[in-house]
This record gives structure tokens, C-alpha cells and sequence, in this order.
């Protein structure tokens, strides 16, 4: 194993070591769910973010209707 790998490897087990403290083994996927759903959203909306944010700080469009507008087809 390189040491690359070692340390997400590393990263990843300390992650999961702070979701035992607030929740219990079968909770776990009520937390990492959530979270997978708005990482993968993240990554859709990347090339449009920045434009997003400034239109929406600046009350031009609803964040919602937005987000509605990228994720249907």
C-alpha cells in the first residue's frame, strides 16, 4: 500500500471514528446518506457555483427554482 492510499485510508477511519461519538452503529447511514446526496449536488453544481451564489446573495433568482432547473432534465 502507498502512502497515499494509507492516508485516506487513515482520513476515512477518523471520519467514521467522529460519527460513533453523536450516533450509534445502525445511525449511521441516516448520517453518511445526507451527506453522500449533498457532496454528489456539490460536484453537479461546481462549474455554476460561484455564478449561483452571487445570484442568489443579490435575490435574482430563488435558490430552489435553481437548483430545480440543474438537477431536472
Amino acid at each position: 500500500m502507498n502512502p497515499v492510499q494509507h492516508k485516506l485510508i487513515n482520513f476515512i477511519w477518523t471520519i467514521t471514528n467522529l460519527l460513533r461519538g453523536p450516533y450509534l452503529p445502525p445511525q449511521h447511514c441516516q448520517a453518511m446518506l445526507p451527506m453522500t446526496v449533498l457532496r454528489r449536488l456539490d460536484c453537479v453544481l461546481e462549474p455554476t457555483k460561484a455564478a449561483l451564489i452571487a445570484a442568489t446573495v443579490f435575490g435574482k433568482i430563488d435558490v430552489r427554482s435553481a437548483l430545480l432547473g440543474v438537477i431536472s432534465p
